[in-house]
């Protein structure tokens, strides 16, 4: 999982606009007083600048990165041991999958933080997110066709 997020930021409607690159977490005070502005609602993030989420959610949430990291993935883990119940039961099937659904804070630790260093728990499993959820599957890979 990644410890420090970079992002960059930059000011609205002034005569010269500054814009630079934050760690996140970062030290809201020194980032006003960096950016020259007196509320952080002065601020918006470039690589979504029509984003409604303002700097100081973001860092509130990367703040809690570690715990959120840590409920998704036993959310997961949780998930996997069901499936696994559950071709245990039918042993016909090759695979199955279960929808895991995300909060707005879970779900951008885990776009933010996870996604990229995610290491499932074994080759059968595979999770992805869309809508707002994760989809768990576990079963057999099926392989890629060789043309």
């Amino acid at each position: 999982m990644k410890d420090m997020i970079e992002r960059a930021l930059s000011t609205r409607d002034k005569d010269e606009n500054i814009m630079g690159m934050v760690t996140f977490p970062c030290n809201e005070e020194e980032i006003l007083q960096r950016f020259q502005v007196d509320d952080l609602k002065e601020l918006y993030f470039v690589d979504r600048p029509d984003s409604r989420m303002s700097v100081a959610r973001f860092n509130h949430i990367i703040r809690e990165a570690d715990a959120r990291a840590e409920k998704i993935n036993s959310m997961i883990g949780t998930a996997v041991c069901f499936l696994m119940d559950k071709l245990d039961q039918n042993p016909e099937w090759r695979g199955s999958s279960e929808s895991v659904p995300l909060n707005f804070e879970d779900a951008t630790v885990w776009n933010w933080c996870m996604k990229d260093d995610y290491q499932p728990v074994d080759e059968k499993t595979k999770v992805w997110f869309s809508r707002g959820s994760l989809t768990v599957y576990y079963g057999e890979q099926k392989n890629k066709r060789q043309w």
